[in-house]
């Protein structure tokens, strides 16, 4: 059903370095973890944001792994993103964009 919450989750980031000063551009590490549907899971991301030519729009490009801790094998799920940004008089900055998504087989 469109809008029902499918994920609960809580993160921090746990790193960022500048890649252009010029540009800027940064990239950002986050750890995150939580439940999707239920599902215990831990993810990975890397993302590199950059502003755009419109004050406040930041654009982004990312990419992740979603460990799955379910079933007798723990699975993984990778992915990229891409999505704009808008930020906030507060601060902070709400994302809309695109995942797409890759899931492998259990990790042996």
């Amino acid at each position: 059903m469109l809008g029902e919450q499918y994920a609960e989750l809580k993160g921090k980031i746990t790193s960022q370095r500048v890649l252009d000063a010029e540009g800027p551009s940064l990239e950002t590490s986050v750890s995150v973890s939580g439940t999707m549907k239920g599902v215990k899971v831990q993810d990975l991301i890397a993302f590199v944001g950059m502003p755009t030519s419109e004050k406040g729009i930041i654009h982004g490009i990312g990419r992740g792994v979603i460990m799955v801790a379910g079933g007798e094998e723990p699975e993984m799920v990778t992915y990229t993103g891409e999505g704009i940004g808008r930020v906030s008089s507060a601060g902070n900055i709400k994302w809309c964009g695109s995942t797409f998504l890759e899931s492998h087989p259990a990790i042996n």
